[in-house]
Order: C-alpha cells, then structure tokens, then sequence
C-alpha cells in the first residue's frame, strides 16, 4: 500500500497546487490529469523541470493573497468551513506529512534524503529555541 516516491512528489505537487490555485480564486478542473501528462510522466530531469516549474506556479498564485484577508471564512470545494490561514496550514502539515514518507522510502533504499529545514539548525549547532 506504499506509494512510490514519484506518486508521493505528484501528489504533494497536486495538493498544493490544488490549494494555491484555490485560494487565488483560479480553477482547478482537470488539474489532476494534467499530473499524469507529459513532463510529470517523463524521466528524472523532466519531473525535476516540472516541480520547479509547478513550484514557481503556486508562488505567484500565493503572492495574490492579500494578507489582511486571511481570516476570512470560506467553504473549500469539500465543503469544510475554513480560512486561507489555516488551508496554508493544511497544505505545511501535508507536505511534512509526505515529506517523511519520501524519506523513509529513501532510506529503505540505502540512500540518505535531503535535509530538512529544522534539520540544518541541528547541524549547525543552533538551537530554535
């Protein structure tokens, strides 16, 4: 039942771009298919192009926000009462969510993941606190 690390990069990809667009009031029909299409379907580097490509997508739609709506209620196209604020939310603990998955995944196949934000302030000797 364990996704592959291409399906957990797609998914995260799909879900996040799925609430920027959401919340930058653009639509979402047939983001899925558009998932499983060329470049996300093809080899290493094109699936690379693409994240970066999608990454950039959701940071302009999220620069839209306006910050002093944040708390304003909204219905999410599941029907759950939310705010932008707390949809962010969801979207952070989602992809920390996968995030592990992927790393665990690496490290079932012998290979070390990247580090993670915290992480680096733990080599650093730096305490967040």
């Amino acid at each position: 039942g364990l996704q592959t690390l291409r399906e957990q990069l797609l998914h995260i990809a799909l879900v996040r771009e799925s609430i920027c667009r959401q919340l930058a009031g653009e639509p979402t029909t047939g983001l899925g298919a558009r998932f499983e299409e060329a470049p996300w379907s093809g080899g290493t580097p094109e699936l690379g192009a693409a994240f970066a490509a999608h990454a950039e997508r959701c940071r302009g739609l999220l620069a839209r926000l306006d910050g002093s709506a944040l708390d304003a209620p909204f219905t999410t196209p599941f029907g759950n009462r939310s705010t932008p604020r707390n949809y962010l939310r969801t979207l952070l603990l989602e992809e920390h969510h996968h995030r592990a998955q992927m790393s665990q995944l690496l490290r079932l196949a012998g290979l070390e993941p990247p580090p993670y934000p915290g992480q680096a302030w733990v080599e650093l000797g730096i305490s967040q606190e």
